[in-house]
């Protein structure tokens, strides 16, 4: 009969450890994944670099705000980004990321920088027509989201209007130049900031490949427009403050609300697990020695 009891007792406890040993490995082989957290510090990329916060690539597109695609083809391949339903290519060398920036209000903010290449305005461009006037380029590559803002780094700003204006605002300059189909009107601003609503116009900003301090002249532009485009990618105070200090992900819940996506909470819950898992091979030592120091006290 004890022979028995201790075979089942003996039986129980190895299934037991073999369970507790295995559950082991596999916390000890989760803690050295990435999947864990599922996001590694950087990607790679090709020629382009490697990726961080707000980029990311297709297969950890859960990792960023701005997914881009072919990282996984040939280094030299293009690379690629969606935007507003439309894909634009990435000019190589053109990636800055996660430079931190004081602002005027004393916030700490996270910005980053793409050239994108417009083919549409490139068209335009090629064919020297001055249709190119009404092509808006804040409308090309934008974003507006309570996690970032996007906007182009070099740009002229130009007033678009059906007639010719009288009186002139201040701001508007008195160069101008009829084109297009419909015969529009474009006159060069000179701050668009004290732009006010005027019936028959509209703002429209055009990139360049450059900063230039004043326009002077609608039909001078031509020759200062590029269809490569530097875009400037500001994250919110809320988003950079996790993104720096956390080393977290901005998210917005269902609720509309932001949260900050750390993998601190993971590591604690695998801290946590692996402290139980070993206790409990602690306990089964014990156990064990009793068991044995029990049975051999009886014979």
């Amino acid at each position: 009969m004890l022979v028995r009891e201790m075979k089942m007792v003996s039986s129980m406890l190895h299934v037991f450890s073999r369970s507790l040993l295995l559950l082991f490995f596999l916390l000890l082989l989760s803690c050295n994944s990435n999947r864990v957290w599922g996001c590694p510090p950087s990607i790679p990329c090709g020629d382009l670099g490697d990726l961080r916060f707000p980029f990311t690539s297709r297969p950890h597109s859960e990792c960023g705000l701005l997914v881009i695609d072919g990282c996984q083809d040939d280094p030299g391949s293009t690379k690629s980004i969606q935007n507003n339903n439309r894909w634009f290519n990435i000019l190589n060398g053109s990636l800055t990321q996660s430079n931190i920036t004081v602002r005027d209000d004393g916030l700490v903010v996270s910005r980053s920088s793409i050239t994108i290449r417009d083919d549409n305005l490139s068209t335009l461009l090629s064919s020297r027509s001055c249709e190119v006037l009404g092509y808006d380029s804040s409308n090309t590559f934008r974003i507006d989201t309570p996690l970032a803002s996007s906007q182009v780094m070099y740009s002229a700003s130009l007033l678009k209007c059906k007639l010719s204006i009288d009186p002139r605002p201040s701001y508007v300059l008195p160069n101008s130049t009829v084109c297009g189909i419909r015969n529009d009107t474009f006159y060069a601003v000179s701050d668009a900031s004290k732009y006010k609503e005027i019936q028959g116009c509209s703002l429209i900003e055009l990139p360049l490949g450059g900063p230039i301090l004043v326009l002077e002249d609608p039909n001078t532009l031509l020759s200062s427009l590029t269809a490569d485009i530097p875009i400037q990618i500001n994250l919110s105070p809320n988003c950079s403050h996790c993104n720096i200090a956390y080393g977290g992900l901005c998210r917005i819940d269902n609720s509309g609300r932001f949260y900050c996506h750390t993998p601190r909470k993971t590591r604690k819950t695998i801290t946590i697990a692996v402290a139980s898992v070993t206790g409990a091979l602690g306990a089964f030592i014990v156990l064990a020695w009793y068991f044995r120091r029990h049975f051999y006290n009886k014979e």
